[in-house]
């Protein structure tokens, strides 16, 4: 028999969540999606002297949505923020 099967503390009924709990958790993930959905979809409709007043240009909301349907885009919508301004904080100190 390997470690595994030899386990100090065995998993009891009470520690692991129970299906409703997972089922629940699963749902406030796609809810959490959809509502970073709905707010990207709010920044397409801004126009493009809102989006630099926030920092964007209408390229990052397009670059944001290409991740896969079930992942968060405000996340790579940061990345790509993020990106730009080290970018940028390169560029100033180099000049």
């Amino acid at each position: 028999m390997t470690a595994a099967h030899h386990s100090a503390t065995p998993i009891t009924a009470a520690a692991r969540p129970g299906f409703a709990a997972r089922v629940a958790r699963a749902a406030a993930g796609l809810l959490a999606i959809w509502n970073s959905r709905r707010a990207m979809r709010q920044l397409s409709d801004l126009s493009d002297w809102e989006l630099a007043d926030l920092g964007l240009v209408r390229e990052d909301i397009a670059r944001a949505y290409e991740v896969p349907l079930l992942d968060d885009p405000t996340l790579r919508l940061q990345q790509i923020v993020r990106k730009r301004a080290r970018s940028e904080m390169i560029r100033r100190r180099r000049s």
